[in-house]
């Protein structure tokens, strides 16, 4: 209860004193819990999102969004097309998946964001060089992840996920 009722009260105070254009209300309920251990459930995580679009109100030209990574639970991303008041569903892309299914989640994502009514956000993306197993043990340690990225034999890996992720974005 904490953890929301401060959270909200710092949403309230950006949205009536910085004004932004866009506001992110929440994202990646799993990173979240593993930082915070606060843990959502997809229904609990779309009441945070709901109170926390009511407490902030209307603002004229200001947007509000949430999502989740592609990783999380689906119904984490579900479960908020339908709150009155939140213009974009935010999708966070990173590991792949298996044959790029996490990359088709985001397809789907936002093609069901587009259809609510809503915009279909994508405020954070890369192709991490990580395999499927790797994935799950990986934990909180993403620098050696990370640390794989500046090698230029991963060039054509970036310019097509860059590629795919541009597409995604212009997809309607």
């Amino acid at each position: 209860a904490t953890f929301i009722t401060d959270q909200q009260n710092e949403l309230v105070t950006i949205a009536n004193e910085v004004k932004p254009d866009y506001l992110q209300i929440a994202n990646e309920p799993g990173t979240i819990a593993m930082l915070s251990g606060v843990k959502f459930t997809p229904a609990e995580y779309s009441a945070f999102i709901q109170s926390s679009v009511q407490k902030i109100g209307h603002h004229d030209r200001m947007k509000l969004g949430a999502g989740a990574g592609t990783w999380d639970d689906p119904a984490f991303m579900d479960d908020l097309m339908d709150i009155p008041g939140l213009d974009c569903i935010d999708i966070h892309i990173y590991p792949l998946g298996q044959n790029a299914n996490l990359l088709q989640r985001g397809y789907d994502t936002a093609g069901k964001a587009r259809a609510s009514g809503k915009c279909a956000v994508i405020s954070e993306a890369w192709s991490y060089k990580i395999s499927s197993g790797e994935t799950a043990a990986m934990g909180r340690n993403f620098q050696q992840v990370i640390s794989r990225d500046p090698f230029s034999f991963w060039e054509p890996v970036d310019e097509s996920f860059i590629r795919a992720v541009t597409k995604l974005s212009q997809a309607s």
